[in-house]
């Protein structure tokens, strides 16, 4: 969690929308992808 939350390399490639929300860091030589969404209760 804390490679998540320090994650800072966003490029305009990676995040057209600059929403921060997606990510992916190596750890012990695999490559792991994030993504992180947020829904509205009341929609």
């Amino acid at each position: 969690m804390k490679a998540v939350r320090e994650y800072s390399n966003f490029t305009p490639e990676n995040d057209p929308f600059q929403e921060h929300d997606f990510g992916a860091f190596d750890i012990d030589g695999e490559q792991l992808f994030w993504k992180i969404d947020h829904f509205d209760k009341d929609m």
